[in-house]
């Protein structure tokens, strides 16, 4: 079968879903010499083959798109209801001014 081939792109393995962990130890090396110290690294777990591709890195995410069902890369929303996470971040902000003027004008009016 003949592909043509459109783009190359980098992914990144999935690390999250493939529950990989700080496992690993190796002695670091400091100029080409052991230096005694121990560090942890990252060991990647290859039997979940799940990568991660940044779409908002692409100039041409437009051929991605095309490439890629939608579910892929549609937008996800941070929140289920964004206006009542917005109205209560307002409240919580409001308050903590409040509470920072209260503070500065006790202040003032101590010196």
């Amino acid at each position: 079968m003949k592909q043509r081939i459109e783009f190359c792109q980098n992914v990144q393995h999935d690390c999250i879903a493939g529950q990989c962990g700080a496992t690993g130890r190796r002695n670091r090396k400091q100029e080409q010499q052991e230096s005694g110290i121990t560090e942890r690294f990252i060991e990647h777990n290859e039997q979940e083959q799940s990568y991660v591709i940044n779409t908002h890195a692409f100039h041409n995410a437009h051929l991605l798109r095309r490439c890629l069902p939608r579910s892929l890369w549609e937008p996800a929303p941070y929140f289920e209801d964004r206006k009542a996470h917005h109205y209560t971040a307002a409240r919580e902000y409001q308050k903590s001014q409040q509470h920072k003027r209260t503070k500065a004008l006790s202040q003032k009016n101590t010196t």
